[in-house]
């Protein structure tokens, strides 16, 4: 996912299953209940996936991708 001011955070992943529609893919966790979804279904609903990003990059246990979000933290 791209932010405005145009950080892209990534990681390397072997490909999975997409727990929604099976294709065998690199998956995130931005389903509508947090599944691990490949990039066509995350982006079926592009508002819940970037709300499920933002509440990731939130977690207290997701302090790398915190720092690349707001590196002064």
């Amino acid at each position: 996912m791209s932010e405005p001011d145009g950080i892209h955070v990534t990681s390397d992943e072997r490909p999975q299953q997409c727990d929604l529609c099976g294709v065998v893919a690199e998956l995130r966790p931005y389903g509508p209940r947090g599944e691990c979804v490949c990039f066509d279904c995350g982006m079926r609903d592009e508002p819940s996936a970037r709300l499920a990003f933002e509440r990731r990059s939130q977690d207290p246990g997701s302090q790398p991708m915190r720092r690349l979000l707001d590196p002064e933290r």
